[in-house]
């Protein structure tokens, strides 16, 4: 097509495995061609075609460019992030930095904090792993959503126990890919949020969740394992009960009667028979 002047060009851009789009540009134009409506930190593969009064030129050399942006950068301590009380936690989505490329969606999930987090030390674990470790098995991740949007900039999650140890984990998502982080939290007392809040520190107490101290955990084995002993000792006595029973029946039964009060004569409300 040398010698002959364009008529039109078009320029063609697409996303790996994604819709191949065209923009035109009149064959006069001689400035820069800025492309608009793409995704941040995406790789774009590009090539332009170009007509005139024969016909369409040849494909242009496809290149590979990639727009700004990158993945969300989760803030760096819970302080930054998370607002507990006592019954619930805020978290201050805004806090999570996106750059140039605003976050889509986030997945929340929280669970009680696991038992060997809290405590760490040989001799709980060799007193209490193998008759109480049932009752300390990793909580299951609760869902709270997989698609909540950053525009509210603040998001509540409530029904929490107070004084309680939560592990939370967000997942934050644009188009430049994904980041993950997992913070720990302990709700706090009913009174602690009531102080915070007169004193204003506290948005919302009704709201908490965090706060929580280890001692309710640690007083829970010690619980557990009276309970445990005082059924030991009741199912010890009706096994020796019942022992005795099998073996020496009439030993047993004479045994019931033997503090019974024996009645030497008619009691004197009921008549006497004589023959």
């Amino acid at each position: 097509m040398t010698g002959l002047p364009h008529l039109a060009c078009s320029v063609f851009y697409k996303q790996m495995y994604g819709t191949l789009n065209e923009v035109v540009v009149p064959g006069n134009y001689d400035d820069d061609i800025t492309v608009n409506g793409l995704d941040c930190g995406r790789t774009y593969q590009v090539y332009a075609r170009c007509t005139n009064l024969i016909g369409d030129g040849a494909i242009s050399r496809q290149i590979s460019q990639k727009t700004l942006g990158v993945k969300p950068s989760p803030p760096d301590t819970e302080s930054d992030f998370l607002r507990p009380s006592n019954v619930s936690v805020r978290l201050d989505l805004y806090a999570w930095n996106d750059d140039t490329c605003p976050v889509s969606y986030f997945v929340v999930e929280y669970r009680k904090r696991r038992a060997s987090q809290l405590y760490n030390t040989e001799i709980y674990i060799s007193l209490y792993t193998d008759c109480f470790m049932p009752f300390f098995q990793d909580e299951h991740w609760t869902l709270v959503s997989n698609n909540l949007e950053p525009r509210s900039r603040r998001f509540s999650i409530r029904q929490l126990s107070p004084e309680t140890s939560y592990e939370l984990r967000v997942r934050a998502n644009n188009a430049g890919g994904s980041s993950e982080r997992t913070y720990s939290f302990d709700t706090v007392s009913r009174s602690a949020a009531g102080e915070r809040l007169g004193s204003g520190s506290l948005l919302d107490a009704s709201d908490g969740r965090s706060g929580g101290k280890e001692g309710t955990f640690l007083a829970i084995p010690g619980i557990i394992a009276v309970l445990l002993v005082a059924v030991a000792i009741f199912f010890g006595i009706i096994v020796f009960r019942r022992r005795e029973y099998f073996i020496h029946p009439n030993n047993f039964f004479r045994s019931q009667f033997t503090n019974l009060p024996l009645v030497s004569s008619a009691p004197k409300c009921c008549p006497t028979l004589k023959i």
